[in-house]
């Protein structure tokens, strides 16, 4: 499933490994070159967007969105073919896999349940 990164990407970044698909592309789990850092890179092929020319602007938007309770985006690189959005890297996976774990025997308590909302609508 890995594809070819642009030099940008590979100046910066070390691969290591593929995570997967998700709903625009291919995420893989990279190593940012000069702290060691773990980051999440999101692809997304140019071809499968409709409007490509306001993109990157508003993808560099979103790296001015920060919040405890956010996963940053701390990167974007554009190629010819490509955007390349590099986040935090939080291992566990997103919530839907959260829940998909769950068995039908296991609820979260209400103050469990109630915390998490907090978080979410502190973050937005």
């Amino acid at each position: 499933m890995a594809i070819r990164r642009c030099a940008a990407l590979d100046s910066k970044y070390i691969f290591e490994y593929d995570v997967g698909m998700w709903t625009f592309g291919t995420m893989q789990v990279l190593r940012e070159r000069d702290t060691g850092a773990m980051k999440t890179c999101k692809i997304v092929r140019k071809a499968r967007l409709q409007f490509t020319s306001e993109t990157m602007s508003r993808l560099r938007a979103l790296m001015d969105l920060q919040h405890p309770h956010i996963c940053s985006v701390t990167d974007v690189i554009e190629d010819r073919e490509h955007f390349y959005i590099v986040t935090d890297f939080y291992s566990g996976g997103d919530v839907q896999d959260w829940m998909d774990r769950m068995d039908e025997g296991n609820w979260l308590q209400e103050n469990t349940c109630a915390a998490y909302i907090r978080q979410a609508l502190l973050a937005m």
